[in-house]
């Protein structure tokens, strides 16, 4: 059940930010007809970021739907969220397996690429939460992809 909100989130998040061209018919497949019929404000969008935000620290969630919830915002939320989410990354970083951690390189990297506006900021909450730390540990794991974009996201970070 949980995961499913999270995917009807990230849904809705989709349509209403119009980011990419969301496919009509695997939404009516995860989405009610009320929830189809919904047109959110930029207020509303704002809403649902700060509640998907604030879920991060729920106890109540399972891992699994916090790793999803950590996604969803990565891949959508601007640097507004960045010291919640990358607290979130740096907590959760030692617990993941290959592919949790490939997924959430590849995220962060998105992420990072948006809130370069703001470089003096990213970096400073990039320092405090160890990021790069962390990304080293997954240079040292066997899987050639996980070292491979580990090492680009280190790259890109020490190149601003």
């Amino acid at each position: 059940m949980q995961q499913q909100a999270v995917v009807q989130i990230l849904m809705l998040l989709e349509r209403a930010l119009g980011r990419p061209e969301m496919d009509e018919e695997l939404c009516a497949m995860l989405l009610s007809e009320d929830l189809l019929a919904l047109h959110l404000s930029p207020n509303e969008v704002a809403e649902i970021f700060d509640e998907t935000v604030a879920a991060l620290n729920s106890t109540q969630l399972w891992r699994s739907t916090k790793i999803s919830l950590l996604w969803v915002i990565f891949n959508k939320a601007d640097l507004k969220y960045a010291e919640v989410i990358l607290q979130c990354f740096s907590e959760h970083a030692g617990t993941f397996n290959e592919q949790e951690a490939f997924s959430s390189v590849a995220q962060l990297t998105l992420f990072v690429r948006r809130a370069r506006h703001d470089e003096p900021r990213l970096r400073a909450l990039l320092a405090k939460n160890n990021i790069v730390k962390h990304l080293e540990i997954f240079q040292t794991n066997p899987s050639p992809r996980l070292r491979q974009s580990a090492a680009r996201l280190i790259d890109n970070l020490t190149a601003f």
